[in-house]
């Protein structure tokens, strides 16, 4: 997997690409969206368009950076969610918790026009 990072006042974009698998980059997920926080952004897209395929420890791995943002007081919103990971956050109850966007932009004017 591979993550790109645009950080705007307090809103992150973290556009992942690849596989989300158990282990390696997947891991680093929370870790980022902790340093994030640190930074005073409050609100990070976890954009999953390019993402082509998610296991368990992917699963995990998205789990675990909304526990670290809503603990710190942040959000994640996820965007581009395709119908194969929609599926899959259906079946595991995860789509009750995550909040999904169609498109990246439409995730970031939801927070702004909020705030």
């Amino acid at each position: 997997m591979r993550v790109e990072e645009r950080v705007t006042g307090e809103i992150a974009v973290l556009s992942l690409s690849g596989n989300m698998l158990t282990g390696g980059p997947s891991v680093m997920l929370a870790k980022m969206v902790r340093s994030l926080l640190d930074r005073s952004c409050h609100h990070i897209v976890i954009d999953v368009g390019r993402v082509q395929y998610v296991d368990s420890g992917g699963l995990g791995a998205l789990v675990e950076a909304f526990t670290a943002a809503r603990n710190r007081g942040g959000t994640i919103e996820m965007a581009n969610v395709a119908r194969r990971l929609k599926d899959l956050l259906i079946a595991t109850r995860l789509l009750l918790v995550f909040e999904c966007a169609d498109e990246e932009d439409e995730a970031i004017e939801s927070w702004t026009t909020v705030h």
